[in-house]
């Protein structure tokens, strides 16, 4: 049997083609994301060009493209869709991506 701390991880993934990781793998990535009410991303608004994001809010609630989403709500971006998310409270994400890409992230602010 292997154990991992999930602090030892890159920003929360913890499964996809990067290190560390607890399975390395390009088909899929997987992290625990959690967010303080108001936190907001450095980077701003991006999007994937290849990648499909599946996020699960485990506790919290955001606005996301408008709507008001909470616990048990899943909201999926395709690719192209830009993530822009606004964190109304403590919130904890389970975030599965897919396939497993680097470099796929582009910031809005860089087009």
């Amino acid at each position: 049997m292997k154990t991992f701390k999930i602090e030892d991880m890159h920003n929360g993934w913890f499964i996809g083609n990067f290190d560390p990781c607890v399975t390395k793998t390009k088909d899929v990535e997987v992290a625990h994301h959690f967010h303080e009410k108001g936190y907001k991303n450095d980077e701003g608004p991006h999007y994937h060009k290849k990648a499909t994001e599946v996020n699960y809010i485990i506790n919290g609630k955001v606005t996301v493209s408008g709507k008001q989403l909470t616990a048990g709500d899943i909201f999926v971006y395709e690719p192209r869709d830009i993530s822009d998310v606004q964190f109304l409270s403590d919130t904890d994400l389970i975030v599965i991506k897919m396939p497993s890409c680097i470099n796929d992230k582009f910031l809005i602010n860089n087009e």
